[in-house]
This record gives structure tokens, sequence and C-alpha cells, in this order.
């Protein structure tokens, strides 16, 4: 039971950052391909946080609870646990008050052709996406390293 919880443990951490991943290469290109296309994308992105990255954090959640609490050698107090939830909670607050509301307001300024709000919305997605994908890779490698386990 325990190696197929990680696996799904790892599976929903992988969901959560190649879906990161795919935005970081995919916005260019599909900004590229016009405003319409652009616009869609954005709203797709804003979509795929109750599509994709929700149910991924919640499934890492779980599985992550359950591997601690069913393994001896792990402690809730362990580094990397805690990380875990950390990083499950900033990202379901990103999600709430910036992923999504900046992400509507930036497919809503491509539309009406708002280049300034463009790109302001823009700057304020990558900075935010970067400590997300930074914060979900430091914490997929203290899990790895077992750090303060």
């Amino acid at each position: 039971m325990q190696n197929t919880l990680l696996l799904i443990h790892i599976l929903a951490a992988s969901a959560w950052l190649g879906g990161n991943v795919v935005q970081i290469i995919a916005g260019p290109v599909m900004e590229k391909a016009g405003a319409g296309p652009h616009a869609a994308w954005v709203r797709t992105t804003v979509r795929l946080g109750t599509w994709l990255y929700t149910p991924a954090a919640l499934v890492a959640l779980a599985t992550g609870i359950e591997l601690v609490r069913s393994n001896s050698s792990f402690e809730f107090s362990a580094t990397f646990v805690s990380l875990g939830f950390v990083t499950v909670i900033v990202g379901a607050a990103l999600g709430m008050a910036v992923f999504g509301p900046v992400g509507r307001a930036l497919a809503d300024s491509i539309d009406r052709g708002d280049h300034t709000a463009v790109r302001t919305l823009k700057a304020k997605l990558r900075m935010w996406g970067t400590f997300d994908t930074l914060l979900v890779l430091v914490t997929i490698y203290a899990m790895v390293a077992k750090t303060g386990a």
C-alpha cells in the first residue's frame, strides 16, 4: 500500500509541476497566435485551477498525510513534511488570490486591447508563477532528500 500511495503522491506533484511548466512554455506561444487565442489560453489556465491544480494539491495532501501516518519512520514535524503542507497552503492561497483573479483580469485586458494592463498583469502572474514553481521544486527536492527526517 505504501508504494501505491507514494506513486499517487508523486503523480499529483508531477501534475502540479507539469502544469506549471506547460504554462511557462505555451504562454508565449499562444500570445504570438493573436489576441483571441491568447485570451482563450489565459482563460483555460484559470480553469486549470479547478480542473488540475486543486485536485492535484488535494491528492498530494491526502496521500502525504497517509504516508506519514502509516509509516513509523516519518514524523509530521519533519521539515520535508512541513514544507509539503506549506506548499499546498501557499499554492491554494495563490490560486484564490492571484492566479484566478489576475488571470481573469488579464484575459479581459487582452480582449479590450489594453496593452498597459496586459504587461502589468503578465508581470504579476510571471512573478508569482515563478515563485510557485520554485516552491514546488524545492518541496519535491526536500521530499526526495527527506530533509529534516
